[in-house]
C-alpha cells in the first residue's frame, strides 16, 4: 500500500511539473529497501519515469500543451548526448561535478522561485526569418493565445546539455529541460512542463532497454508493477489540476523539487 501512495505523488507531482519523477523516487526506494543493489533501484525509477511520462502525455492529448515537433528535436539530441554521459562517468570527477552542479541548481531554483513568470505574448516572438527559426503557438483554455519562437540550433545544444548532464548524476533530464525550456527558449510553462515530460519518455525508454538487456530490472520488476498503480492515477490527477494551477504556482513547485534534486546531488557528491 505505501508504494502505492508512493506512486501516485511520484505520478502526480511529475505530470504536474513535467519530470519522470526519478529525483523523487530513488532517494525514498534507497531508504526503504537498503539491502537491494543501486542498480536495481535505478532501473526501477526508469521504469516508473517511462510510465509517468507515458501516462502524463496521454492525460495531456488534445490540449495542445504538447509540442511534438519539438518534442521529437529535443528527444534525438538527448538521448545520444545521454548515452555519452553515461560512458564518461567513469573517466569524470563526478564528485567536484556533482557538487558543482548541485549548487548551481541551487542558485537556479531559487531564482525561479522568486521571479516573475509573467510575460507579454509578444516578448519571446522573434521577427527574424530562418530557416532554423521555430515560431509556435498555444491557444489557453481561457480562449487568449500565447505565441513564442526559438532557435532549433539552440534548442538542440540545450536538450544535448540536459541529456548528458542529467546521465552523470542519474536523471531522466526532465528537471534541467524546463529551466532551458522556459528560461532560454521561451516555453509557455504549460507546454514546457508537457513537452519536457514527453522527451522524458525517450529517455527513460532508452535506459529501460539498456537494463533489460543487462538483466538489471530482474529483481525490481514486481516492485515496479505495485508502484505504477499509484503512478498511472496519479499522472492523470496531476494533469488535471495543472488545468487550474496559475504558472506561477507550477513554476514554485518545479522550483522546490528543483531544490530537494539539488540537494541529493550535493549530498550523494559529498558521500562519494
Amino acid at each position: 500500500m505505501i508504494l502505492i501512495i508512493l506512486g501516485f505523488i511520484v505520478g502526480t507531482l511529475g505530470t504536474l511539473v513535467g519530470v519522470g519523477g526519478g529525483f523523487i523516487l530513488l532517494p525514498v526506494l534507497l531508504t526503504i529497501y537498503p539491502e537491494k543493489p543501486h542498480e536495481v533501484l535505478t532501473a526501477i525509477t526508469l521504469v516508473i519515469g517511462f510510465i509517468n511520462s507515458s501516462t502524463g502525455a496521454l492525460a495531456h492529448r488534445g490540449s495542445g500543451r504538447i509540442d511534438f515537433k519539438s518534442g521529437f528535436i529535443f528527444a534525438a539530441a538527448t538521448v545520444p548526448a545521454s548515452v555519452l554521459g553515461t560512458y564518461l562517468t567513469t573517466y569524470l570527477p563526478v564528485t567536484l561535478f556533482q557538487i558543482i552542479l548541485g549548487i548551481v541548481m541551487v542558485m537556479v531554483s531559487v531564482l525561479m522561485f522568486i521571479s516573475n513568470t509573467d510575460r507579454k505574448k509578444e516578448k519571446n516572438v522573434k521577427k527574424t526569418r530562418s530557416k532554423f527559426i521555430m515560431e509556435k503557438n498555444f491557444s489557453k483554455g481561457d480562449g487568449t493565445k500565447e505565441e513564442w519562437s526559438y532557435d532549433i540550433r539552440v534548442g538542440v545544444v540545450c536538450s544535448a546539455i540536459a541529456g548528458f548532464i542529467s546521465s552523470l548524476v542519474g536523471l531522466a533530464g526532465g528537471v534541467f529541460h524546463i529551466p532551458l525550456m522556459i528560461r532560454i527558449l521561451g516555453f509557455p510553462v504549460l507546454v514546457a512542463a508537457a513537452t519536457s515530460q514527453f522527451v522524458v519518455i525517450f529517455s527513460c525508454l532508452s535506459g529501460t532497454i539498456t537494463n533489460i538487456i543487462s538483466g538489471a530490472i530482474k529483481g525490481g520488476v514486481i516492485t515496479a508493477i505495485t508502484i505504477s498503480l499509484g503512478v498511472v492515477p496519479g499522472a492523470f490527477f496531476g494533469a488535471s489540476i495543472s488545468k487550474r494551477m496559475k504558472n506561477i504556482w507550477i513554476i514554485r513547485i518545479f522550483a522546490v523539487l528543483l531544490m530537494i534534486a539539488a540537494l541529493k546531488i550535493i549530498i550523494s557528491g559529498v558521500a562519494r
